[in-house]
């Protein structure tokens, strides 16, 4: 994980506010920051080398996309993410990719199909090999995320990539994936996914979405259910 950026190497273009949004949200999904972290604006302020205004800002932003949550008297911290939380997030996400799948199977170009298989056979190599640090994990999930979202992009569809976005299927995904570094999946997982889209099939592609999504739900569920217990708020 790289040093945290300053206000002194930022693009002098750039408003401060977003470079403390991007730098936090970094560090969230490095897992450098964890769920239930301490978010002290002052502190993480003078880390970045910037006032309190910009860093409570971003604090803000992040908390209006659910990656942080506030308790008046007690402070700011990375969520928690709750039982609830994941099942919401499950839902949503099965609603909304598998009609992205339906349509990229109809939609996809050649070219595109292409990316998709080729994006796939990568994320799965990369979570085949051993994760010997943070960073490696870190940029896998990056990698893993850009994989669903050419799959959106792919839909043709400007009104459904919106909606995938607004309800931040894929960053909500970033922290809620930080307590399943270990998770294990099927040789060719995404591949075979990926292959059930790009044959052009919207009933099997939909199929194929579904499980994928529903794929170690009950162990993600398992883990977050011990997870809230042990870092409730510190009253």
């Amino acid at each position: 994980m790289s040093a945290p950026r300053s206000a002194h190497n930022r693009d002098s273009r750039q408003p401060l506010r977003e470079v403390a949004y991007e730098t936090i949200l970094e560090r969230i999904a490095a897992g450098e920051l964890g769920p239930g972290a301490i978010l002290s604006p002052r502190k993480l302020g003078e880390e970045m080398k910037m006032s309190f205004l910009p860093v409570a800002d971003a604090l803000k932003q992040l908390e209006r996309q659910g990656l942080v949550e506030s308790k008046d008297r007690v402070g700011t911290r990375v969520k928690v993410p709750t039982v609830e939380d994941v099942e919401g997030l499950c839902n949503v996400r099965e609603a909304l990719e598998s009609q992205v799948a339906r349509l990229t199977a109809e939609r996809a170009t050649d070219g595109e199909r292409k990316q998709i298989v080729e994006m796939a056979i990568e994320v799965d190599r990369r979570y085949a090999s051993p994760m010997t640090s943070r960073k490696m994990w870190t940029e896998t999930n990056s990698y893993h995320t850009r994989f669903h979202r050419l799959v959106a992009e792919c839909a043709h569809c400007p009104a459904l990539l919106r909606a995938v976005d607004s309800t931040n299927v894929f960053t909500l995904k970033i922290l809620f994936e930080w307590v399943l570094t270990e998770k294990v999946r099927p040789a060719g997982f995404h591949e075979k996914y990926a292959r059930s889209i790009v044959a052009g099939d919207p009933e099997a592609a939909d199929r194929a979405a579904r499980a994928q999504l529903a794929y170690g739900v009950p162990g993600w569920l398992a883990i977050v259910e011990q997870l809230e217990p042990q870092r409730r708020w510190r009253l």
